[in-house]
């Protein structure tokens, strides 16, 4: 559906096609939230670049984020919006390298008392 010449309107004219998995609607006067797709549990591409579409991020389903944003061919990475799906993508990483330390140093740290508590005398 890119490059077409629909009217302006905002994304809930989607809303009927919950099941979508895809939706490219780069180049057209598409404008405001990505709200109306908040029920789209099965979305994983999105392209919006060159539309109005400048907020919602937090009503896309949590498998959206899941994706690998930076490394695909998704063409939202333009204005404010691309660049909040960038930080965003990169803080769920980044938590999940500190939860994974954390989990290791744990692991660690039971290991080290187990064996401790074998070689001390009670």
């Amino acid at each position: 559906m890119n490059n077409n010449k629909f009217p302006a309107q905002d994304l809930s004219c989607f809303t009927p096609f919950i099941n979508l998995e895809r939706l490219c609607i780069v180049n057209n006067p598409f404008y405001g939230s990505l709200k109306p797709l908040r029920d789209f549990t099965y979305l994983k591409e999105i392209g919006i670049a060159n539309t109005d579409v400048d907020s919602g991020l937090e009503y896309l389903p949590e498998n959206f984020f899941n994706f690998n944003a930076t490394a695909s061919d998704l063409e939202i990475m333009t204005g404010k919006l691309g660049r909040e799906i960038i930080k965003n993508y990169k803080a769920r990483e980044q938590a999940k390298q500190e939860e994974l330390i954390e989990i290791v140093e744990w692991d660690i740290l039971a290991r080290e008392t187990k064996d401790y508590m074998k070689k001390t005398p009670v």
